[in-house]
């Protein structure tokens, strides 16, 4: 399983943080910034939070739902997200979709931030990210499996509510 290192998270998102701040398109790197914290917090694939609307954003009670239907899941917000969230939401352009961007678009983005630190950075190798930061915090199996939509092998079983473990990542 593919994933980035704790050194090389802070370096990305310093990378982005300086798009943001000394850039024209600053809102463009912002969203990009937002999508890539949103896969790293919730282990949801690219498709799942390009879908995202208002509607599916609860800070007050610090939920994200993802999919629909029988799929639909309930994700904590962690703490750090919350705030980049909190701020994103603040210049967000009504739209129906939280992110106007396409996968390509931010596919294309991924890989210059690639070459850039000389890895291979996908959606899914953040999301994997999100995977082994959770198991390292000891959060129970079946916890991980029910936020990120797939099944996550090995042994811990928990009866507490998912939102105290949420508070274990980093």
């Amino acid at each position: 399983m593919e994933y980035l290192t704790e050194e090389l998270i802070k370096r990305i998102i310093e990378k982005i943080d300086r798009n943001v701040s000394y850039t024209v398109r600053w809102k463009s790197h912002f969203r990009n910034k937002i999508i890539f914290l949103l896969l790293l917090y919730t282990g949801a694939k690219l498709n799942e939070i390009l879908d995202l609307n208002m509607e599916n954003i609860d800070l007050e009670n610090g939920r994200i739902y993802i999919g629909k239907d029988k799929k639909r899941r309930i994700i904590p917000i962690h703490p750090n997200l919350k705030i980049e969230l909190e701020k994103y939401l603040k210049i967000y352009d009504k739209n129906d979709k939280l992110f106007d961007i396409s996968r390509q678009v931010f596919n294309i983005y991924l890989s210059d931030l690639s070459k850039e630190f000389s890895i291979r950075l996908t959606p899914r190798v953040i999301t994997n990210t999100f995977i082994k930061r959770a198991i390292e915090a000891n959060i129970p199996a079946d916890i991980i499996t029910k936020w990120v939509g797939r099944r996550v092998e090995f042994k811990n079983i928990s009866d507490k509510p998912d939102i105290e473990f949420m508070k274990r990542i980093p």
